[in-house]
């Protein structure tokens, strides 16, 4: 977990809980924040999201049920499927499970192989990484 070190993240009880629960806690810093730029992130998707519903006369819990059911591009899950390890209810009708189509299932593979390639062209093997490092 990363938060800003805030009040309530830096009393003894949160510290007993993390420890109890085995939640490793880092903290960055509260006036620099580039540093807690995935809270920001979010922040302002959902700040993006509210404006858009106020915006358009739309159920703003509505919108926010289907952020927490869309999968996160790290993990392939979404947070509610962190949370509770099982995908949540949503008002969209879900054709991931479903794919059988063999064509589709060769685009899907295609733009898959596509990806690593593009990824590899500039990843770096970590091994050879720290080697530079001892050097």
């Amino acid at each position: 977990m990363v938060s800003d070190g805030g009040p309530q993240f830096s009393s003894s009880v949160f510290d007993q809980f993390t420890k109890k629960w085995g939640i490793g806690h880092i903290k960055s810093s509260p006036h620099y924040p580039r540093a807690n730029g995935e809270a920001e992130s979010a922040v302002k998707t959902v700040k993006h999201l509210m404006y858009k519903c106020v915006k358009n006369n739309e159920d703003q819990f509505e919108a926010l049920l289907e952020l927490r059911n869309v999968p996160r591009q790290e993990t392939g899950l979404s947070p509610y499927q962190m949370v509770f390890g099982k995908p949540g209810r949503t008002f969209l009708p879900s054709v991931a499970k479903k794919i059988k189509d063999p064509q589709v299932l060769e685009k899907i593979n295609k733009r898959n192989k596509s990806v690593k390639k593009y990824h590899d062209k500039s990843a770096r093997d970590q091994a050879q990484n720290r080697a530079k490092c001892i050097l």
